[in-house]
């Protein structure tokens, strides 16, 4: 597994709350399509955002969001939607090519990675999946997602 150490963001998302296991985020992605082919609103690149420990958290009590990347000076004023600000972060990232299906296998090695590096969770950071590609752009083998984890620069 190769890991990078890099600067990424700022980024400016419009985002759709999914609670329950990660693995079922999709249903919530084709909503926030929906919605917003309906606002007329062409989507920038696809993003997950994960707010809870799945090691820690049950299952079908799991945070994430549903996002794709905005302008930076996209307002929005519509309950089923909000804006989130992932700020400029330090980030321990690798890419993950493949299906989503092997995305928790990746995220396990990838946190093994974490535990033997030394390096520090950045409290207060975003984690997320950052989605290069997607689905209606090709076979599932071709996917291409960026695993995120904030960490310490030093």
């Amino acid at each position: 597994m190769t890991v990078e150490i890099k600067k990424l963001g700022p980024h400016r998302v419009v985002a759709m709350r999914h609670v329950g296991d990660y693995r079922d985020i999709g249903a919530v992605f084709q909503r926030l399509m929906a919605w917003a082919d309906i606002n007329d609103i062409t989507p920038g690149k696809g993003l997950s955002i994960f707010y809870d420990d799945p090691n820690v958290t049950s299952k079908d009590l799991l945070r994430s969001d549903a996002c794709f990347i905005v302008d930076p000076y996209f307002l929005v004023n519509d309950i089923s939607v909000k804006v989130v600000d992932i700020p400029e972060q330090t980030c321990a990232v690798t890419e993950h090519v493949g299906s989503y299906e092997g995305l928790p296998a990746s995220w396990g090695k990838f946190m093994d990675w974490f535990t033997d590096s030394g390096k520090r969770f950045a409290e207060g950071g975003t984690i997320y999946e950052f989605y290069e590609n997607n689905n209606m752009q090709g076979p599932p083998e071709e996917l291409r997602t960026l695993l995120v984890f904030p960490v310490h620069g030093d």
